[in-house]
């Protein structure tokens, strides 16, 4: 009986996996956590701001942790791969897209 049980949590587990969603709720999971329990020096900055503008993003995150921008090395822009949000719950995907523009509010160069 055991036995079946865990297969039949490990099955459903796949299938969630699988879907995508599994991986889109831990990030939900997370990020929100993030935004409703940091502390006031908490630096939160853009990903997709960083990958267009890695040395403006560096320059501004080292003169707040008080760093020399002098020593901050040049860092050419790249393009992060796209992934198709296809299969994905709709309502989960606006839930994180919601949390994204909250982060994005409060991050250090705006996107």
């Amino acid at each position: 009986m055991a036995v079946s049980n865990a297969v039949s949590f490990y099955q459903k587990l796949f299938l969630i996996i699988e879907k995508n969603d599994y991986w889109l709720l831990i990030w939900k999971n997370y990020y929100s956590y993030l935004l409703d329990n940091h502390t006031p020096n908490v630096a939160f900055f853009s990903f997709e701001k960083y990958c267009s503008e890695p040395n403006e993003v560096l320059a501004k995150l080292y003169t707040i942790i008080d760093l020399d921008v002098a020593v901050c090395k040049p860092i050419e822009k790249f393009i992060p791969k796209i992934y198709n949000d296809s299969g994905v719950e709709k309502d989960i995907l606006d839930e994180c897209e919601e949390i994204y523009r909250r982060l994005v509010e409060k991050s250090l160069l705006q996107s």
